[in-house]
Formats: C-alpha cells, sequence, structure tokens
C-alpha cells in the first residue's frame, strides 16, 4: 500500500494509511454486526463499543479500508496485487448497510451519474435531487441521482478527492454498492451538504462551499479531456465497468461480430422474430451486451452458440451452409474462453455479475480468501482489540490533516480512541 500511495502522489505517510485502514475495519465490522444506537454506528474499540456518526473522516477510512480489501480479497500466487487507481467497485450490501451510513453523512450530497444505471436503485435525476447543473443534462439523457461524498483536502484513496456511490439491485435481488473514487465529483454550492466535518468549523465550511464551485468545473474539464482524448490516464489499476471501451473493447467488439452475424446466419431478421426492436435479433443483443456487460454477453453468446448447433445438425441445411454454423459456433467457444480468461484477470466475481473490469470485494470482514498468498492474511475478530492510540486532537503533537481517532466525533474528555495501530492485514 505504501508503493501504492506513492505511485498515486497520496500525500499520506505509511502510519496515516495504516490509521485510516484500521479505523475502516472497524467500521465495516460495526456496519456487518448491525450495532445502532438510534442513528449512530457502534464500532468496536480497545474497551466494548463505541458510537461512530458518519462523515468525511470515516469516508476517508472507509475507502482505504476497502482499497486494502481488494487487493486481499483477490490476491492470488499467479497475478499482481489488484490495485485500484482509476475505476469501480462493487460489493453485495445486505440490507444497504454500508450505504444507508455513508448517505447519513452531512457531507453527502445528490449527483447526477450514468455507472450502472441498469441496476440503480435509485431515483431518475432531476433539479430537486442533483440540483440544476445535474437537472438540465438529466433532461436529455437516461441519469439517475447517485450521491458524492467529497473530500476538499484530497486525503482519499486512488490520488482522489471524492467518492461516488449508489444502491444497486443485482440479478438475485441482493442489493449490492458501487464506489467509484474521482478527482473532483459535482458538490453542490447551495444545499443541505455541507462540504467539512463540524469539528472543522464553520469558517472551514465555507471556504469548501467557494471549493465546492472550483470542484463542480474541475470535474467538467476532466470530462471534457476524457471526450476529446486530451486527458491521460495512468496506466495501472484502471478497472472501469464498461465493456465497449478500455481493456474490455477488444471482447465487446468481437461479441458485436457474432451477433450481428446471426440475424443473417440464423434467419433471425424475419419480422416475426425481431419484437419490438425492428433492427433484428443480433443488433438487440449487442445493445443489450454494451448495457450490461460480460454476464449478458456470456448468456448471450451461448444462446446464440445453441442455435448455431441446431443448425449445423440439421440434415435440411446444405453441407457448406452447415459448415458456416460451424465456424460460427467455433468463434464463439474462443470467445467465451477469452472472456473467462479476462474475467478471471480482473479478481474473483464473489457472487457479483461481472460487468467489466471492475474491482469485486466481500464486506464481510471475516471473508477468508483461500487462494490468497501467505503474506496476506484475512481479518480475525481478535485483533479489534488491537492498536495503538492516536493523540487527542486537542494534543499540540495532533495535526487537523492526520487521521484523528475516534474521540473527535462524539467527545474530547475521555473517548476510547481505536485508531491507529497496525491493520489487520499484514500486506499493508
Amino acid at each position: 500500500m505504501e508503493k501504492y500511495a506513492r505511485d498515486l502522489g497520496s500525500s499520506l505517510t505509511p502510519k496515516e494509511i495504516a490509521t485510516y485502514v484500521n479505523m475502516g475495519e472497524r467500521i465495516i465490522h460495526g456496519l456487518n454486526e448491525g450495532k445502532f444506537v438510534g442513528n449512530k454506528l457502534m464500532a468496536p474499540a480497545q474497551d466494548g463499543y463505541f458510537p461512530v456518526v458518519s462523515n468525511a473522516e470515516t469516508t476517508r477510512a472507509i475507502s482505504w479500508y476497502l482499497q486494502a480489501k481488494a487487493v486481499m480479497d483477490n490476491a492470488r500466487p499467479d497475478k499482481e496485487p489488484t490495485l485500484l487507481s482509476k475505476g469501480s467497485m462493487l460489493m453485495k450490501d445486505p440490507d444497504g448497510r454500508l450505504n444507508n451510513f455513508l448517505l447519513s453523512s452531512r457531507n453527502s450530497y445528490g449527483r447526477i451519474s450514468t455507472h450502472f444505471n441498469e441496476r440503480s436503485l435509485a431515483e431518475k435525476a432531476n433539479f430537486k435531487n442533483v440540483g440544476i447543473a445535474g437537472g438540465l443534462v438529466g433532461l436529455s439523457k437516461e441519469s439517475y441521482a447517485h450521491h458524492g461524498i467529497e473530500d476538499m483536502s484530497d486525503r482519499m484513496p486512488s490520488g482522489k478527492g471524492t467518492v461516488i456511490f449508489d444502491a444497486l439491485k443485482g440479478k438475485d435481488g441482493s442489493q449490492q454498492l458501487f464506489l467509484k473514487w474521482e478527482t473532483a465529483g459535482m458538490p453542490t454550492v447551495f444545499g443541505k451538504s455541507v462540504h467539512a466535518d463540524t469539528e472543522e468549523g464553520v469558517r472551514t465550511a465555507l471556504k469548501n462551499h467557494v471549493k465546492a464551485f472550483q470542484r463542480c468545473a474541475a470535474h467538467s474539464f476532466n470530462f471534457i479531456g476524457h471526450m476529446a482524448g486530451t486527458k491521460k490516464d495512468v496506466n495501472w489499476g484502471i478497472h472501469r465497468e464498461d465493456v465497449h471501451k478500455g481493456d474490455a473493447k477488444p471482447l465487446f467488439v468481437q461479441y458485436a461480430q457474432i451477433m450481428k452475424t446471426l440475424d443473417k446466419s440464423c434467419e433471425m431478421s424475419a419480422p416475426e422474430d425481431r419484437g419490438k426492436d425492428k433492427r433484428g435479433f443480433g443488433v438487440a443483443a449487442v445493445k443489450l451486451g454494451k448495457t450490461h456487460g460480460l454476464y449478458q454477453m456470456e448468456d448471450m453468446l451461448k444462446g446464440a452458440r445453441g442455435m448455431h448447433v441446431n443448425r449445423a445438425n440439421d440434415e435440411q441445411y446444405a453441407p457448406d451452409k452447415r459448415e458456416v454454423h460451424e465456424a460460427e459456433i467455433k468463434k464463439i467457444d474462443q470467445l467465451l474462453f477469452a472472456m473467462k480468461e479476462f474475467s478471471a484477470a480482473q479478481g474473483n466475481n464473489l457472487g457479483l455479475e461481472r460487468r467489466g473490469a471492475e474491482v469485486h470485494i466481500n464486506l464481510d470482514t471475516n471473508y477468508v480468501n483461500i487462494a490468497a498468498p501467505a503474506y496476506v492474511t484475512a481479518p480475525s475478530s481478535s485483533q479489534y482489540s488491537q492498536g495503538e492510540a492516536l493523540p487527542d486532537d486537542d494534543s499540540a503533537t495532533a495535526r487537523q490533516d492526520q487521521p484523528h481517532g475516534w474521540n473527535t466525533y462524539e467527545s474530547k474528555n475521555g473517548a476510547p480512541q481505536i485508531g491507529g495501530g497496525p491493520p489487520s492485514v499484514s500486506r499493508f
């Protein structure tokens, strides 16, 4: 994780990263246990449990822990660590506990997004839930009201200053959570969201509202730069969920070619077979694959393979026509194998439908990846009593920009401190 932070240009020290990973693990463990007093999460501390309120600092801690968890959950002796410098992360989120915890932060705000829209549980974007700029965009395209939390000090992982998140619904009906870290989000300049923690004071909150306008402008310029091809990405740790661009694009191009020839080779272009989509079955299948990704492409390819097998074995067709179908079967088999290899290279699916190159993790802090090398260890409940206490915020040695333990969130007098110390995962 030290090299990861250094390559991203993060300003955090190794001790600060370890503190955040340790703190984030305790928050997630508390969420998994479902311990709440009112709207306050009870996280495991050195002596029992301690109430934690969601804010920017806890979001940083959760973010760093999830990055460490991504390495642990996807570790294999034959592959490089799964590091996320750019792209998306996906996980099952039973009862939406992590999503709800993030939403409860006073820093949370609504923002427009098109990521994982086909699975989104959010409302359609409008002026009320995403503001004026987002509402205008929402009028012209299919967009949803996702949420974001801004970190004006840029201390989140992936070298970023914001996280966007949204509750999703899996194919099996399970609730999932999508997260993506970005350089700048679209924070509200006017509205209920306050882009500063309570402890930072009114002056910082006002300054951050000015920064919010700057962030919106930066996000817009970044988007324009990507569209124009002038914005260059780092060349490692890229895990985008889209299959029609990036590393997955060659697979999608092959898929599109196979499906587009299906109409002609299998006589699927007759009007009675087209249904509502008058362009043909194969062209509609291409659209489905682009929207839903690899798992949908796999289903469609297997269906197409069955059609070709039926015709290749049908003696009413001339031998030369049957050879066409046999050739298509071979192409499909080769593509299915390539897709399987691509998926494995991204990491474990962990019971989630893989859309593209996104990173999957398991939120269970006690989950053990049996394929992980010996140097990666799973967290255990006994480790929640470990950890060196950090100084109080009132201490002369404490800095405003360092992870500051748990006393900040409730009381500055006598609160147990559970941040700090080595993280549970020895790799980090």
